[in-house]
């Protein structure tokens, strides 16, 4: 069944949610629009290519052929993310859809290097949400990624000051799902992992990764996507707006 914008589902009990002391939120496609804001700077960084190799202009989405090829990239590294995935994808994609280019390929990385950040955006139920978890519990950012990058996000988008901890898998040394960010992020809190929760767009990362680490695991599934069976969040929510919901039962 498709969900809609105003239902979640419920699958953990009403005194789980009363004795709340933590809230967790992943960053990427739950707070912000990073997927947008890649997908936006890569176009802007094929704008060379394109007027080089015009074969480039017949593909459809180009941009979404360059960002798949970025993600395989991300996959093989074993979710560990490198901004260079973007540098070898940008080569991989000229070379075969015009021809070998490296010096146009390293351009266009700087372009998008630049070009990305000015693209970057809360999603439009992110601060009513921080607001409205602030007043049930602390706050901490779980998040996957390079420190520079992230905190450039979380700088340029001013949500630094929301959360009393800030765990970037970078910084930290691991990465989700592994239980050692999340272990590392609940010392910092002061509190069990029976008394927290996380919330977070991706199932394998947030939903299995929360799980296995003994948090409530809510499932950001703002498409309305069909879900992984294996994996079985607590709660499901197609925007921050249902968390608000459920955390005022």
């Amino acid at each position: 069944m498709r969900m809609t914008a105003t239902t979640w589902t419920r699958k953990t009990s009403d005194s789980a949610m009363q004795r709340l002391e933590a809230i967790c939120f992943d960053l990427d496609d739950t707070l912000i629009d990073a997927s947008g804001a890649w997908l936006a700077g890569l176009a802007e960084a094929l704008t060379e290519a394109i007027e080089r190799y015009p074969v480039l202009a017949t593909f459809e989405d180009l941009a979404a052929i360059q960002q798949q090829m970025v993600y395989e990239q991300f996959i093989a590294a074993g979710g560990e993310w490198d901004p260079q995935h973007v540098r070898t994808s940008m080569r991989r994609l000229l070379r075969e859809h015009a021809e070998a280019d490296d010096a146009l390929a390293d351009r266009a990385f700087e372009a998008y290097t630049d070009a990305w950040p000015r693209h970057l955006a809360l999603f439009p139920d992110t601060l009513e949400a921080l607001d409205a978890a602030r007043r049930h519990a602390r706050l901490a950012l779980i998040t996957n990624g390079t420190s520079a990058e992230q905190r450039l996000k979380l700088e340029t988008l001013g949500l630094l000051d929301h959360f009393d901890v800030v765990a970037i898998s970078e910084e930290v040394g691991a990465i989700k799902p592994h239980g050692a960010i999340f272990e590392h992020t609940l010392t910092g809190l002061g509190v069990r992992a029976s008394e927290a929760l996380h919330i977070g767009d991706n199932q394998h990362a947030d939903v299995h990764g929360a799980r296995t680490a003994g948090l409530t695991a809510v499932w950001l599934n703002r498409h309305a996507t069909a879900g992984h069976e294996a994996v079985n969040p607590h709660h499901e929510v197609t925007d921050l707006h249902g968390l608000v919901r459920l955390l005022r039962g």
